[in-house]
């Protein structure tokens, strides 16, 4: 390793890399989140792979106290990964390691998230809106095995989705994310929403968030075309990866059918893990109606997509800066570690 108070590049430091990656995979794991643990053994094994890129930052004994991983970055941006050791993790640190991160001569960061840290240190919200990120807070949702399926008014129209339907996906996509701008952020790789949305339909049956269950996926039609769909994948067990209506077919109960069809489909399947989605808590139609449904919070998963909310910085004359010398003060930790 380099002298301390560095950004390295994290592939000629691998062994460092992935020794952060483990033993924050390890926390992960003890904490009850073992579907993020497992996350972050897929982004080692990138990493290996040389599929991803990342930075280490070094710390004061010329040790790696962060790691930074990103995917081949979108139109808009990368889309960052940020890991950091225990003793590391206090405002000071984490908004600098990001301001680092975002003006190292790349392209900005689009958003970012920080696996390990279940809620942020004080400071560091009004730290990163000076950045100009701000948060959108996600939760896995789970149907538990014991629950009867539920209940919900009978639609007509319910049909299952094939592959032929990708296009028509992809119109419900741009369609159903227009009035949402916040949860589009929150995926988006592409400047074009239609290009996006076809970039999203693609991967959503062509196995990159894992197989397609068609036979669990089922949409309704309306006059323009499909107006709501429930698509689910076998990432990590069951997961409803997209429930989304029109918005000019909204109040209906279509995404509640829908919902229900799909989750009887995944338990005639009988998968050894219970059938989960993902929701922002700032949502509150969604919540409300997935919580209403019977779903509920897995709390050990709880955390921050920090998404750009201002304008990128220009690019950093210098690609140095600074770690804190040792780890956060007693009161860091009592605010969240």
């Amino acid at each position: 390793m380099a002298p301390s108070d560095e950004l390295l590049p994290a592939a000629p430091h691998l062994a460092e890399a992935l020794r952060v990656l483990a033993e924050v995979a390890r926390e992960l794991t003890e904490r009850g989140d073992p579907l993020e643990a497992e996350s972050l053994g897929g982004a080692a094994s990138a990493l290996r792979a040389g599929t991803s890129e990342g930075r280490l930052w070094v710390g004061p004994k010329d040790e790696a106290v962060a790691v930074g991983l990103w995917e081949p970055p979108g139109e808009i941006g990368r889309d960052v990964r940020i890991v950091f050791a225990r003793g590391f993790r206090g405002a000071a640190a984490i908004a600098r390691l990001v301001r680092r991160l975002d003006g190292d001569g790349g392209p900005p960061i689009a958003r970012f998230r920080l696996p390990g840290i279940p809620s942020e240190p004080g400071g560091l919200a009004e730290a990163l809106a000076a950045q100009g990120f701000s948060p959108r807070e996600r939760v896995d949702l789970v149907y538990p095995e014991s629950a009867a399926l539920p209940s919900v008014r009978e639609v007509n129209g319910i049909r299952s989705l094939a592959v032929a339907d990708e296009k028509a996906i992809a119109r419900l996509l741009e369609r159903a994310y227009a009035d949402l701008p916040e949860e589009r952020a929150l995926f988006a790789v592409r400047r074009d929403p239609a290009e996006d949305a076809r970039v999203a339909a693609r991967k959503l049956i062509d196995g990159t968030y894992g197989d397609w269950w068609a036979d669990a996926s089922f949409g309704i039609d309306g006059p323009g075309g499909l107006a709501a769909a429930t698509l689910v994948n076998d990432l990590h067990g069951p997961l409803l990866t997209e429930v989304m209506t029109d918005p000019a077919a909204r109040g209906r109960g279509y995404a509640s059918a829908l919902i229900a069809t799909s989750l009887a489909a995944v338990r005639r399947r009988r998968p050894p893990i219970p059938p989960r989605l993902v929701v922002s808590w700032e949502n509150l139609p969604a919540r409300r109606l997935y919580l209403a449904l019977g779903f509920s919070p897995v709390e050990a998963t709880r955390g921050r997509v920090w998404v750009r909310s201002g304008p990128a910085p220009a690019p950093s004359p210098s690609g140095r800066g600074g770690v804190p010398a040792g780890p956060p003060s007693t009161r860091q930790r009592a605010e969240g570690k």
